[in-house]
């Protein structure tokens, strides 16, 4: 149950496959219908941002920064190759919910509306 590859990647259906391609590499690789997949969802000790800080410093002075992102899945796969770290992995049958475009908002809102209904979730999380 610990991670031992982390690739921040795209996914896309081609055909009836699943393709990923690397964010970081722009490598494109297959991936199994069952595979598990992380929605990058880290809970972090404040160790963290000692390691990012480091690595920051790196990534300025060998990348195009205007193409460029400074990616956390991928500084923690490389201390996880470094073992620096280990990352428990928890599974879940939970849909996951992105917010990544302002867009995504409305159908978010939905979403948890319909869960409080369904008393899957409280209408006051922090009462």
């Amino acid at each position: 149950n610990k991670l031992d590859e982390l690739i921040e990647s795209s996914i896309n259906f081609d055909g009836d496959n699943l393709v990923a391609t690397s964010l970081d590499t722009n490598e494109v690789f297959g991936i199994e219908k069952e595979q598990i997949v992380s929605m990058n969802m880290f809970g972090f000790t404040p160790k963290i941002f000692e390691y990012l800080e480091n690595k920051f410093d790196y990534f300025l002075k060998n990348s195009d920064l205007l193409k460029s992102e400074y990616l956390i899945p991928t500084v923690v796969d490389e201390l996880i190759k470094e073992n620096k770290v280990s990352v428990d992995v928890l599974s879940t049958n939970a849909k996951w919910y992105g917010v990544t475009y302002k867009e995504d908002k409305a159908l978010l809102c939905d979403e948890i509306n319909k869960m409080i209904e369904n008393k899957e979730y409280p209408k006051n999380l922090w009462d």
